[in-house]
């Protein structure tokens, strides 16, 4: 079976951001491979024998959306530090 490999890295990510729930160390998550590495035993467990795919370059359609979504993450990075920065500030 054919696995948008990059698709399912993002889908780990993103869970993680939203639950919480982080392993690795203070500068490196982890998660994301630990999820893959039970979602891959869970398939091969079912009999499903998983070829993860990872394509090139995107197309350049999807540039545009790409340059957005950074853009966003770059912004809420910018409001985590300041947030960060305040709460440092009044302990």
């Amino acid at each position: 079976m054919g696995i948008n490999g990059s698709m399912c890295i993002y889908q780990f990510l993103i869970a993680i951001r939203t639950e919480g729930n982080v392993l690795g160390t203070e500068d490196n998550t982890t998660s994301h491979i630990v999820g893959m590495f039970y979602r891959t035993i869970g398939m091969v467990e079912s009999g499903i024998k998983p070829v993860f795919v990872f394509d090139g370059v995107p197309p350049q359609n999807k540039l545009n959306e790409l340059r957005k979504r950074k853009e966003k993450r770059e912004k809420a990075e910018t409001k985590l530090s300041e947030a960060r920065r305040l709460v440092t500030k009044k302990i």
